[in-house]
């Protein structure tokens, strides 16, 4: 008989990210396997479907994540806080075997803990990150080096070997130890789920992006790509529907460019799609590429850090592009949506399939 293992995931909120979306479906895939998931988040702000079976808990329900993790006094108050949670926790269901901490404001936090067994998850690569934030000022640089410092001689999760490589090479942390683990994906849900109808999807041929409109997903490029595609309509799927707007206007290409606003069904979007894109300057692992193959689609992207090469091998390779490029990427575009490989066998989609992934997180609990 297995012995039942109680694994706590915790992170800033249950918003609408990539990272929030696949430590849910990770968590589901836990519980599903006979184990127990328990998942924290540090503020309440929920915008991803949260499954019923998954015992989801607000650390605070009265503060903002600045609040709650800026200052050093405000994340050991948290710290204290969030030990009080899991000892109920553990009152409850007994010892927790693991700990998986998501996302610099939540390690923050975790790391000021006396929690044992404790994973921090590297969802994205971090040196582009650290350049971008040198940019907006010495005071911003600076914090966000001291946020990644906290993962010293810690073991880290990596989503790519991508990400894994930079991490123990970089020189930015020094890890204890860095195992790389794929995003997990529920291919059997997701090609359910792409099957339902949703009424605001267009009559009419259309390409899809599906991503939070931050500077590095590049909606800059993305759009400047679109505008040397004729004739083309664009789907965004995006919370910040007035900032996409500003900039698809900015463009010129307003007129093409659809804003449905956030779904917690992107799959029967992507099951419809002529083709998904990526304009990333950085990812970790764009599972929203990996969806799109799940549910049929073709996808083209920049061969960013981290992650698009991974799941883009052989002939799919043909369809990455530089950053910062819409030029070859509006190329790439066009020859997708002529011709493009068969998308059958793929090696990536055995490597995230859910219960794989769960099995790799499942050993990493003791």
């Amino acid at each position: 008989m297995k012995t039942k293992k109680n694994i706590v995931i915790i992170i800033d909120s249950i918003g609408g990210g990539g990272a929030e979306r696949v430590m849910l479906d990770l968590a589901r895939g836990i519980v599903q396997s006979g184990h127990n998931a328990f998942f924290i988040a540090l503020e309440k702000r929920i915008d991803h479907q949260v499954y019923e079976e998954v015992p989801v808990f607000i650390l605070y329900d009265d503060r903002d994540l600045k609040a709650i993790t800026r200052r050093k006094k405000a994340r050991l108050q948290s710290a204290k806080k969030l030990e009080g949670l899991v000892s109920e926790i553990e009152t409850s269901h007994g010892k927790i075997h693991l700990f998986l901490s998501n996302l610099d404001p939540t390690n923050g936090v975790v790391a000021l803990t006396k929690f044992d067994n404790v994973k921090y998850v590297l969802h994205s690569a971090m040196e582009k990150e650290v350049k971008r934030e040198r940019r907006l000022g010495p005071f911003k640089y600076f914090r966000k080096i001291m946020q990644k410092r906290v993962m010293n001689d810690k073991d880290l999760v990596a989503v790519s070997q991508g990400v894994a490589t930079e991490a123990a090479t970089l020189g930015l942390i020094k890890p204890r130890s860095v195992t790389t683990i794929y995003n997990p994906c529920n291919v059997a849900l997701i090609r359910t789920m792409s099957e339902q109808y949703a009424p605001e999807i267009p009559n009419k041929p259309f390409i899809l992006h599906v991503g939070r409109v931050v500077k590095a997903k590049r909606h800059d490029i993305l759009f400047s790509a679109l505008a040397l595609v004729p004739d083309q309509i664009m789907v965004c799927l995006c919370k910040d529907v007035e900032k996409a707007k500003a900039i698809a206007d900015k463009y010129g290409v307003a007129d093409r460019v659809v804003l449905p606003g956030f779904t917690n069904n992107p799959y029967a979007w992507m099951k419809r799609a002529e083709l998904t894109v990526l304009s990333s300057d950085y990812e970790g692992l764009p599972t929203v590429l990996i969806e799109s193959l799940i549910c049929g689609t073709p996808i083209v992207s920049t061969n960013c850090t981290y992650g698009p090469s991974e799941i883009m091998t052989d002939k799919l390779s043909e369809y990455l592009c530089d950053t910062g490029d819409p030029f070859a990427l509006s190329k790439n575009i066009k020859k997708a949506l002529v011709d493009y490989p068969d998308l059958e066998s793929l090696p990536i989609l055995k490597a995230v399939e859910l219960s794989n992934v769960v099995d790799q997180y499942l050993k990493l609990a003791n």
